[in-house]
């Protein structure tokens, strides 16, 4: 069941789907796995005041390090060598760090083996690549998206689709990225710091990009009523929409208090009073992280007893895609977050918040 919520240009879309684990159609991997670009995960546990153990763990990314590269050039990034161990084997995200997507020249690079370029005009035009008008433009500023698959066939060294590239991305305009990067190994044995030292041994500098935590515990949280089955609001539970902006003024700490940038300070009808975890992490969070910390809140909710949990994800609002490769732009937010809301009935809701101009799965 998908159910849209009332929205205007400005605050973009946002759509609820009700929807249960074991159903086979079930898609709450799919959302996750295909959402490449996270910079803010959020969990909030009505009942609880530590955070587990086993979510603990998985949050610590083990053998997936996230780095920092200074002044990269897209070249090298289709040097055989670098296509043949990083882009065919594992997975591989890397994302132009510190760039304005509605203004300035942004670059990913993806999973599936796709190099995404979205410049300005003027990029577009001295780099001399095939490649589409985006649909966002703010204040003038036209920009324009070229896709290079990398794993083509016809992508290799000799080939003219290859040389093509490689000639506009060197002879006709060498850009350069400061970069956040992580590549996950086809295999254990396989260290995920092999990305940082190729680019070391090409004499680029590499920092490793950790993750920020922060855990907070509210006592006393007047924490909304919700049934699983009914989203709509009745007497014995609140409505989803004002459940929605409830989760958004405790993830953001407004709850309890007003000043001009906290605007929820009200707890929907009708409620109950608990203690509860509030946990932010900030950085470069991998879809795979996000789905093992998923497939944990459902044993969690039972586990711990908790009446439900929930997760907001938040993507980069620069990032050149949302879900599965669609384009992104910032216009007036750059939203393009999701928020799962886990039952221990294994029903979960899934609200997914995207810009004006986006487009959802």
């Amino acid at each position: 069941m998908a159910l849209k919520l009332p929205h205007n240009l400005r605050s973009g879309k946002l759509i609820l789907d009700v929807s249960n684990f074991n159903h086979l159609k079930s898609n709450h991997d799919t959302i996750v796995l295909s959402h490449f670009f996270n910079f803010s995960l959020n969990l909030i546990l009505p009942g609880a005041v530590n955070l587990p153990d086993s979510l603990d763990d998985i949050l610590q990314q083990k053998g997936s390090t996230v780095y920092f590269l200074k002044g990269i050039p897209i070249s090298l990034l289709i040097e055989p060598d670098f296509l043949e161990a990083f882009c065919k084997r594992g997975q591989l995200y890397m994302m132009s760090h510190g760039t304005n997507i509605d203004t300035q020249d942004c670059i990913a690079l993806l999973p599936p083996g796709k190099l995404v370029l979205n410049v300005t005009k003027e990029t577009y035009e001295s780099l001399g690549l095939d490649g589409k008008r985006s649909k966002f433009i703010k204040h003038g500023h036209n920009k324009f998206v070229v896709t290079i698959p990398l794993l083509d066939p016809n992508f290799v060294s000799g080939k003219k689709f290859y040389e093509r590239v490689k000639w506009c991305f060197t002879d006709r305009l060498n850009l350069k990225f400061n970069m956040l990067a992580c590549w996950i190994p086809p295999d254990d044995d396989i260290l995920s710091s092999s990305l940082a030292e190729y680019f070391k041994q090409n004499n680029y500098r590499t920092v490793t990009a950790g993750l920020k935590k922060e855990s907070k515990t509210r006592t006393g949280l007047k924490v909304p009523i919700v049934a699983s089955s009914q989203p709509h609001s009745s007497i014995e539970s609140c409505d989803f929409q004002e459940f929605f902006d409830w989760l958004g003024s405790v993830s953001s700490d407004c709850q309890d208090h007003v000043d001009e940038d906290c605007h929820m300070s009200f707890t929907p009808t009708p409620n109950y009073t608990v203690d509860s975890l509030n946990y932010n992490v900030k950085g470069f969070i991998l879809p795979q992280t996000i789905q093992k910390i998923l497939l944990e809140l459902r044993t969690i909710v039972t586990q711990y007893r908790l009446k439900w949990s929930a997760m907001t994800i938040h993507g980069f609002t620069d990032a050149p895609v949302t879900w599965e490769m669609r384009e992104h732009g910032f216009q007036y937010n750059g939203d393009n977050l999701y928020t799962y809301v886990v039952f221990p009935d294994d029903i979960y809701w899934l609200y997914t918040a995207v810009g004006s101009l986006d487009t959802w799965i």
